[in-house]
């Protein structure tokens, strides 16, 4: 019976932890801990008195930054990672990352850490209102959409009722690039216990989340990754538009070197995307398995590209998370 009780304390987080690890901010994880703690409303007061500690590998078929891609490459992932979530409402998580085609030429791999601590405040059993603080350690080389911040300041929102889980997630990010994030999320929660196997739970969650970003640090990083190379800036010719741009520039300002003429561009589509707007829609299709005290997972994400630029690849982003994590629990 003890173990059945494990097993369903234990179910409330995976729906958290396949969520999260779709982010990486996702590839990379945009916050464990928050996602795993506000599924916690699901378990009834008398059996929150478990501490918990989640230890995890993920593989990433790309990186995702707020639902934001590189132009350029894929960037698979690999990321261990360590929760310690506190019977008390305090979390504590470690994460490593090692990303391929990742560093200033779009061919090595880098690696980045990431500490998050938070606190949940629970009202009424169905909302929970989590704040919480990351910070990002990059390696030196690193050249990922997500190596433009070091700290991310966090409020999250979250209510459940029945079946349906819904939640608002405020982020206010900090590093050589500035930006706010709001993401609203909106998910159906379907589980089956002794699925196959006894003391097992098989959880789905497709959600549906609204992504809305002011966008300038993904301008710069496309206008400093393409002007790092002459082959990139080829790209322009597949672009009427930059084209036009371009050739109008160098007549008028013949003295001008083609990269200063890309500075002035870049400047000129930069300070275009400085609003906060709808950035992109994403749908996600996670399913978890628990045996025990393991976790399986396997989360598809279909991204939508909304507002892009006329230069940008506007197609849908389609990737997969993997991951196994082992669970312990204390009293």
């Amino acid at each position: 019976m003890k173990t059945l009780i494990f097993t369903i304390i234990c179910s409330a987080l995976i729906e958290g932890t396949v969520l999260a690890k779709r982010n990486f901010f996702n590839g990379n994880l945009i916050d464990t801990t928050r996602q795993l703690k506000r599924n916690i409303i699901t378990i009834e007061d008398n059996d929150q008195d478990l501490s918990l500690l989640l230890l995890s590998f993920d593989y990433s078929s790309n990186t995702s930054t707020f639902g934001t891609f590189s132009q350029f490459v894929r960037q698979p992932s690999y990321s261990p990672s360590m929760t310690f979530i506190s019977k008390y409402g305090f979390d504590i998580s470690l994460s490593g990352y090692w990303i391929e085609n990742s560093d200033d030429s779009l061919t090595g791999t880098t690696s980045e850490y990431d500490f998050t601590a938070g606190y949940s405040i629970q009202i009424k059993k169905k909302l929970i209102i989590y704040p919480s603080y990351s910070h990002y350690f990059h390696s030196k080389e690193s050249n990922t959409l997500k190596s433009a911040f070091n700290d991310n300041f966090n409020l999250g929102i979250y209510y459940q009722s029945g079946r349906f889980l819904s939640g608002l997630s405020a982020n206010y990010l900090l590093g050589t690039d500035n930006t706010f994030y709001l993401s609203v999320q909106n998910s159906i929660i379907l589980s089956k216990e002794n699925f196959i196997f006894r003391n097992s739970i098989i959880d789905l969650q497709p959600t549906v989340d609204i992504n809305f970003i002011t966008r300038s640090y993904y301008e710069t990083y496309f206008w400093e990754s393409l002007s790092a190379s002459s082959s990139l800036r080829d790209f322009f010719n597949d672009y009427p538009d930059i084209r036009r741009r371009f050739v109008i520039l160098k007549n008028n300002n013949p003295d001008l070197t083609n990269m200063e003429i890309l500075d002035i561009i870049s400047t000129d589509y930069t300070e275009e995307k400085e609003k906060f707007a709808l950035g992109n829609i994403g749908v996600y299709f996670p399913v978890s398995y628990m045996i025990g005290n393991f976790i399986i997972d396997l989360n598809v994400l279909a991204y939508i590209p909304v507002n892009q630029p006329d230069y940008f690849d506007g197609k849908v982003q389609v990737f997969f998370d993997l991951g196994i994590s082992y669970i312990i629990g204390f009293k």
